[in-house]
């Protein structure tokens, strides 16, 4: 028992040893990525949910802050251009109609060991169906929640490359009053006896794949 405790003391000061005097100073950058998404909820009967790849990249500025010096743990807040997209197919036709949105998105993320989990609000900038651009009147800021994980590809003193996998999840719907302002009432009309309302608001789950580039910030070591 004395030499299991000695064992599990050693591998705490090797790890905190092997951790220590390895994170980031603060860093800045930018960061690309193509994200593909699907509406997770379920649609008036006649429609169909699918899944849609972005027309355009996400691009973010990127600021990475530490919380400590001694392990990998830091805050990631982004600001940029985000896109969203969903499709949807009428179930009688087989016509397909791509959802795509784009938003100015802020968001804050807490990061450890290369793991990312946030939040970010979005605030819409445009909204168009297969190309044709739909008013912005009805359309929501959105709430969503992220988890992500980054790998370093590349870091020297001055800087470092990291590709990245993130999930998405938005927690409110793309549109304010359904019922009413349904943008296919007209291009997929509601079946008889089966009417939309709220609940079948459009809400997006989404994966993206990018890479960030960051300048780091070696003043503080000076």
């Amino acid at each position: 028992m004395k030499k299991l405790a000695l064992l599990f003391i050693i591998l705490i000061f090797y790890l905190y040893n092997a951790y220590s005097q390895i994170n980031d100073p603060i860093s800045y950058g930018l960061n690309a990525a193509i994200k593909a998404g699907v509406s997770v909820v379920e649609t008036p009967i006649g429609r169909q949910n699918g899944l849609s790849i972005n027309q355009y990249p996400d691009i973010n500025l990127s600021l990475f802050i530490p919380i400590t010096e001694t392990s990998p743990l830091g805050t990631i807040t982004d600001l940029g251009l985000n896109n969203y997209s969903y499709l949807i197919k009428d179930y009688a036709t087989g016509k397909k109609y791509a959802n795509s949105f784009s938003y100015i998105g802020l968001s804050q993320s807490l990061f450890f060991k290369g793991i990312t989990f946030g939040f970010g609000i979005n605030f819409p900038i445009s909204y168009d169906i297969d190309g044709a651009s739909q008013n912005l009147e009805n359309v929501n800021t959105i709430i969503d929640l992220k988890f992500g994980y980054n790998y370093t590809i590349y870091k020297d003193e001055s800087a470092k490359f990291t590709i990245f996998i993130k999930a998405y999840y938005q927690l409110n719907g793309n549109f304010s009053d359904f019922t009413k302002n349904d943008p296919f009432k007209a291009l997929i009309p509601e079946v008889t006896g089966y009417p939309i309302n709220n609940s079948h608001t459009p809400r997006i789950a989404a994966i993206s794949i990018g890479f960030a580039y960051y300048f780091l910030n070696q003043t503080e070591n000076d």
